[in-house]
Parts: structure tokens; sequence; C-alpha cells
């Protein structure tokens, strides 16, 4: 059995998660009548970004991994739920966009900084 890297499967999951950002992009380029396409493009390009920042935590502080990588993906997680909210001609409510993240945030540093028993 082949031993599994996890740099490696975070390395892989980026470069997934850009694919699909730049197929949404060229769609959203062609100007497709399909609502909330760039909210989905730009959710998947902040989950990359976010667990890139996440696969880098040999290399960074885990302060700066925690408290950034994966608040990033949560923000990401949260604009492609906006998007598949336009996708189907609902509105977004911005508080869904901002309270998953600032919750995660807060309850990461409190166990990051306060009570790292996890």
């Amino acid at each position: 059995m082949i031993p599994f890297d996890t740099s490696t499967g975070i390395l892989m999951a980026v470069l997934g998660s850009l694919a699909v950002s730049g197929a949404l992009a060229v769609v959203r380029q062609l100007h497709l009548p399909i609502k909330g396409i760039g909210w989905c493009g730009w959710g998947v390009t902040l989950i990359a970004m976010g667990a890139l920042v996440v696969g880098f935590r040999p290399l960074i502080p885990p302060t700066l991994s925690v408290l950034v990588g994966l608040p990033l993906m949560v923000v990401g997680l949260a604009t492609i739920w906006a998007g598949i909210r336009r996708f189907n001609g609902r509105s977004s409510n911005w508080r869904f966009l901002v309270l998953p993240p600032a919750v995660m945030l807060a309850a990461a540093a409190w166990f990051l900084l306060v009570d790292p028993s996890i």
C-alpha cells in the first residue's frame, strides 16, 4: 500500500479547487445568464487559499494557520452557499455570510490560545 502524505493530499485539493475556480471564471466571462456563478467561483478560490495556508502549517506558525486558513475556508463555503441561493433566484442574507466565519474564528482562537486542550 502506498503511504499517504497529507501535504500532497492538501496540494492536490488546492490544485483541484483552483481548476474548478478557473472553469467557473471562464463560464462567467462568457456572459452566460447563470446567476451566482461568480460567487461560487470566489468561494472555491477562498477554500483553496485557506487550504494552502493550512497546508503550510509545518512551515508557518500554528496561530497563523488556524486563525487565517480555517476561517478562509468557512468564508469560502458561505460564499458558495450565497452563490447557490442566487442561482436558485433567492437573496442571500449577509448575516449568514459573516456569522459562521465569526463563530468559527472565535472557537478556533479559544481552543488555540485560551484552552489548548484539543
